[in-house]
């Protein structure tokens, strides 16, 4: 009886294991807390859209305004499905450098953002 317990608890250990998830780079990007995504608050969108809904286009641009939460930041990610494709984000009147990766933007300023800096940027689309 004693080794049919024992025997028992190891297959239900070993069946609990079978039922554990594996994330993906995509999984972690887009659900953690990330510094990228925590060191910063969105105040609020302001879109600017033209829809062509014949030829399912839409080209112009949405302005983000956020504010510096942490000490010091240079870059952020925001989240923007894979389909928006991007033709330039702008901040102060200048192109910056973004990299994409899945769903999620990583954009790099020219210079560290500080804590309560409140500003804003431009998608272009």
């Amino acid at each position: 009886m004693k080794n049919f317990i024992v025997l028992l608890i190891l297959i239900l250990a070993n069946n609990s294991s079978f039922g554990q998830e594996t994330f993906t780079r995509k999984d972690s990007l887009q659900g953690g807390l990330r510094f990228e995504r925590t060191c910063f608050d969105v105040l609020r969108y302001d879109l600017n859209i033209k829809i062509d809904i014949e030829n399912k286009y839409i080209v112009g641009y949405n302005q983000i305004f956020f504010k510096i939460t942490t000490k010091k930041s240079k870059k952020i990610q925001l989240d923007l499905y894979q389909n928006m494709q991007i033709d330039s984000i702008v901040f102060e009147n200048k192109k910056l450098n973004y990299k994409r990766e899945f769903n999620a933007v990583f954009i790099d300023f020219p210079y560290y953002l500080t804590l309560g800096f409140d500003n804003s940027l431009k998608f272009y689309y």
